[in-house]
């Protein structure tokens, strides 16, 4: 990328090279290899037949890939000028590599673009079917006699690099020494022993997943006769510190809007102990300042994280099925968790927590209480991810369950417990189609809830068809049915799939300090709707109606962090 000029990889790490040949400018992140800054070398020779017969091949059978012509239209802007422009350098460069070539597979390629991934079943049986196609141009190079078939396989078979049946020695190079050698320290304890490529994947790819590296590789090798592996890590070039930016539309027709934008900011690695410091701002209807520093004790699955947070937003205020009111409520404090991480899936925590809270009006009718005070908690809480997806899954149940002792809230007389569970579970039941379930519950035991502790059900996958916050209760139960259904896909670079749906919601919420446990009614709402997987999180449009005729169009765009 320095110089311009083409280079050719004849050793070293062949994921490397691979990796470097495969970063399109713009598209993916250039590629250092001993000092040189490299990317896809399509603009120099995409069809790197000159390189071939420079390695002394006796024929060269080279595979062109046949675009459609340009379409005038996409010439009326500088971008679609500049597209093409770049499009007739790379074909002429491959009409003078096709020249030198003795053999070529023509591929017509309309009704494809560069962005068409998710297409590769499809542009592998057309490629098998353009070489059937072409097969005369192609059978004087074919091995015909039997003998000389099986020698052929038997020579490329001899240089094939025999997998070791065990790992004795791990190494890690890449980033610096502190992060090299904690790495090193978790990839012994964990893949030490009997080879289990599944298991190096799986630890790589939660590596890749805490965000620190933009890729990962590994290859074995022989330490003084010792069978080894080597990863070989490569962090960010834009951080750490991480910005993240999140906005988030949320809406239930004109009757609730709630616009928020802001940015989170991380830092990997802090003091080379492994830990995370988090840091996350919010600003419009919903307001958020956090902080919170999550931190690895030693090698063992144990952490600490203590954590600060200042928050307000609104929340409705009904009597009956009539809103009077719009209250913010406000909450700065902080806590202290301590807790175990028991995999990728899976985390529990134990912590208390202690902040100050205010309920005053915003929007409604004069004297109406102002509640304040200290709420102070006690709490645990486990959570298990096995969803393939944290926006838009399609497969695999998550579920988080919360056990709090309340000791002082606002509004409270006396401590309470409490205890909640939800659950989401989605099942394929075909390539394009899931159906999902969704349960929850919580209760207050024996006591009754002050202000800040109330559970409640409405809005958007809470009973659709009423505005959030339009049931409280000291307990409450919840559920839904409902399927999913690809019908479309968007290019790759905009997002991924998207779905429509249809699903059955059932709830109660019941129980208060006037009447525990009351009466309990139970509602339920229809839903139809649309939800898209993009680069600004998930989109999502559904109308709901409930049996006694309330309505409402629910409406999100994006994913707050």
């Amino acid at each position: 990328m320095l110089s311009g000029e083409g280079v050719v990889l004849h050793d070293g790490s062949l994921a490397q090279a691979v990796r470097a040949s495969a970063a399109v400018p713009g598209v993916f992140s250039p590629v250092e290899i001993n000092g040189r800054v490299l990317a896809d070398g399509g603009m120099v020779q995409n069809i790197p037949v000159e390189t071939v017969l420079a390695m002394d091949a006796d024929a060269v059978i080279a595979v062109e890939l046949r675009l459609p012509p340009g379409d005038p239209a996409l010439l009326q802007t500088l971008t679609g000028v500049l597209t093409r422009a770049v499009d007739v350098m790379i074909t002429q460069n491959e009409h003078r590599s096709l020249a030198l070539a003795q053999a070529k597979v023509s591929v017509d390629m309309s009704g494809f673009s560069v962005s068409d991934y998710s297409r590769v079943k499809e542009l592998i049986q057309l490629g098998y079917k353009s070489a059937a196609s072409q097969s005369a141009g192609l059978l004087p190079y074919a091995i015909q006699d039997e003998a000389q078939w099986q020698a052929y396989l038997a020579a490329r078979d001899a240089r094939k690099h025999r997998r070791p049946d065990k790992i004795e020695i791990v190494e890690v190079t890449g980033a610096d020494s502190d992060t090299d050698g904690r790495l090193q320290r978790r990839l012994n304890k964990a893949l030490r022993g009997p080879l289990n490529l599944n298991k190096v994947d799986t630890q790589l790819t939660q590596i890749a997943g805490q965000g620190q590296f933009d890729r990962l590789g590994y290859e074995g090798f022989t330490q003084d006769g010792v069978p080894a592996l080597r990863v070989t890590t490569h962090e960010k070039s834009y951080g750490p510190p991480f910005v993240d930016l999140a906005v988030n539309v949320d809406g239930s027709g004109v009757a609730a809007f709630d616009f928020s934008a802001g940015a989170r900011v991380t830092f990997m690695d802090v003091a080379h102990g492994g830990g995370e410091w988090r840091n996350d701002l919010l600003f419009g209807s919903s307001n958020l300042g956090a902080s919170e520093f999550y931190q690895p004790l030693g090698q063992s699955p144990f952490f600490v994280a203590p954590y600060v947070f200042a928050s307000k937003f609104a929340r409705n205020s009904f009597t009956g099925l009539t809103r009077v009111a719009v209250f913010g409520d406000e909450r700065a404090g902080g806590g202290f968790d301590i807790g175990y991480d028991s995999g990728r899936r899976s985390e529990f925590r134990l912590g208390y927590e202690l902040f100050d809270a205010k309920l005053s009006p915003l929007i409604g009718s004069a004297g109406l209480p102002i509640i304040s005070g200290s709420t102070g908690e006690f709490r645990a809480r486990y959570v298990w991810d096995g969803q393939d997806s944290p926006a838009v899954p399609s497969r695999g149940t998550r579920v988080v369950t919360t056990l709090s002792r309340v000791l002082q809230s606002p509004g409270q007389p006396h401590p309470i417990g409490q205890f909640e569970v939800q659950t989401s579970t989605f099942a394929p039941v075909s390539d394009k189609t899931s159906l999902f379930f969704d349960i929850a519950g919580g209760t207050t035991f024996r006591g009754s809830a002050g202000p800040l502790e109330v559970f409640s059900l409405g809005g958007p996958f809470r009973l659709g068809a009423y505005l959030p916050y339009e049931f409280l209760g000291d307990h409450y139960a919840y559920s839904s049915l409902g399927f999913r259904r690809e019908f479309y896909r968007l290019p790759q670079l905009v997002g991924g799939r998207v779905y429509w749906g249809g699903w059955y919601e059932a709830g109660t919420a019941f129980g208060t300090a006037e009447l525990n446990p009351g009466p309990v009614v139970v509602r339920g709402t229809f839903n139809l709707g649309f939800i898209a997987d993009t680069i600004v999180g998930p989109v999502g449009l559904a109308g709901s109606i409930s049996p006694t005729g309330q309505s409402r169009v629910n409406f999100s765009i994006g994913r707050v962090f």
